[in-house]
């Protein structure tokens, strides 16, 4: 099905609008959303249609969820098996099914050697509560954490107490244990952060007390910041001199989003323990088989690492992606897009900091009112983005887009800019 940008209502749409108005703000416990959008079912590549059959470019793939777009058809071969099925999900580990052993043979396929074996959950953030708990457990005499300035790991407690992003996240929750280092983006901060970095352990606290150090490579909902290269070299060399496991989040960066299989292999080094979801469609926590716990039930099982479907269809886009050759495509988009990108930066007065690592780029604009106002001007025009952080526009389309559409959805960015920027 070939598909363009088609608007056919005022937006939102009738459908959209009443759902919103008399269903989800009256019976969900929390409507947050930047635009009104109900998928409609009906989509095909980096195209959706919302049930008013309007049609809409997706430059967010839902978050990084969908990294092969709207009905690709290997999935859609895999939904038609287990049409007619009762269970597709089955509880947690407790009683296994086939496609967690599939999923975790293709899984390792992709991840260092070392990295052998797999604990699927429901979430990112229960991905990240299970890499801390194998932490705690690998170094049982430490019970601090460190995570860095701006990280998000999720909601859920343990991982909220990592997450340093916006204060609406934390205000009035409890917290773990946990020490906060810099998150070094330019080179002329290297030093002052390593400097911060040091005083923790040769100050602050002996490094047999810390269990574990994690980072994001690229920061998602903290702004879309890359880590300083160097900088992340250091911290591997100190967490393997104080022996204190490397914890890599790659919810959002993971399986070929930025050019590489994982974000951490554009650096050269390695994790102990690393965790993913979204594009995987399951949470997922990796590490050597040495590294995880002898006793059973320590870990956080759940009925999503349980879901036949979703098993099934990680290892279909896993599998995709090798075959299709999707990573060099998300590389050479990549640069095309960020050019693309800098090319308005230079152009216009309320964007800077054009940036991006294969296909999650990023633009900051001058305010936090001039980025929502810009959201809402794509969305209206057929396309959908997200900000992230204070004041700046993440895109992160399909690992399958094409130059066609990365030049349609600049042209409807440097459009909306334009006319933004001269209402000034």
């Amino acid at each position: 099905m070939v598909m363009k940008i088609d608007i056919k209502t005022k937006l939102p749409g009738p459908k959209v609008r009443s759902i919103f108005k008399d269903g989800f703000k009256k019976h969900l416990g929390v409507v947050g959303v930047y635009y009104p959008f109900i998928y409609g079912g009906n989509g095909s590549g980096c195209y959706v249609e919302d049930i008013d059959g309007n049609t809409f470019l997706d430059m967010s793939s839902q978050v990084a969820v969908l990294p092969l777009g709207y009905n690709h058809p290997r999935l859609c071969k895999v939904t038609e098996k287990y049409a007619g099925k009762s269970p597709v999900k089955g509880a947690g580990q407790d009683f296994y099914v086939i496609e967690h052993l599939e999923l975790a043979e293709e899984l390792v396929s992709i991840t260092p050697e070392r990295l052998d074996a797999v604990f699927f959950s429901n979430s990112g953030a229960e991905s990240i509560e299970n890499a801390i708990k194998i932490a705690y457990k690998f170094k049982e005499c430490a019970k601090i954490g460190i995570s860095c300035e701006g990280a998000f790991h999720g909601r859920t407690l343990g991982a909220l107490s990592l997450t340093n992003s916006k204060s609406v996240h934390k205000d009035g929750f409890p917290e773990i244990p946990v020490k906060r280092i810099p998150f070094c983006i330019k080179e002329e901060y290297l030093r002052s952060n390593i400097r911060a970095v040091e005083r923790i352990f040769k100050q602050e606290t002996s490094p047999k007390n810390i269990a574990y150090l994690i980072v994001e490579v690229v920061q998602g909902e903290g702004g879309y910041n890359i880590e300083n290269k160097e900088y992340l070299k250091y911290l591997r060399e100190k967490t393997l001199e104080y022996n204190i496991p490397l914890i890599i989040d790659e919810v959002q960066t993971g399986l070929g989003r930025t050019g590489k299989w994982w974000s951490y292999e554009h650096y050269d080094i390695e994790p102990d323990i690393l965790t993913m979801a979204k594009a995987l469609q399951v949470g997922a926590t990796v590490a050597n088989r040495e590294y995880f716990p002898k006793e059973n039930g320590v870990l956080s099982n759940t009925w999503g690492g349980g879901d036949m479907i979703d098993l099934a269809i990680g290892k279909e886009i896993i599998r995709t992606i090798k075959e299709d050759n999707l990573i060099e495509n998300a590389k050479n988009m990549g640069k095309y897009a960020l050019k693309r990108l800098k090319e308005i930066e230079e152009t216009y007065n309320i964007v800077k900091n054009a940036r991006g690592l294969g296909l999650m780029l990023a633009i900051d604009f001058d305010a936090t009112e001039t980025l929502g106002e810009l959201v809402q001007r794509n969305y209206k025009k057929g396309m959908l983005t997200l900000p992230c952080g204070d004041k700046t526009l993440r895109m992160l389309p399909p690992l399958i887009v094409s130059e066609e559409e990365i030049n349609i959805a600049m042209q409807i960015l440097e459009d909306n800019i334009k006319q933004i920027e001269s209402n000034l």
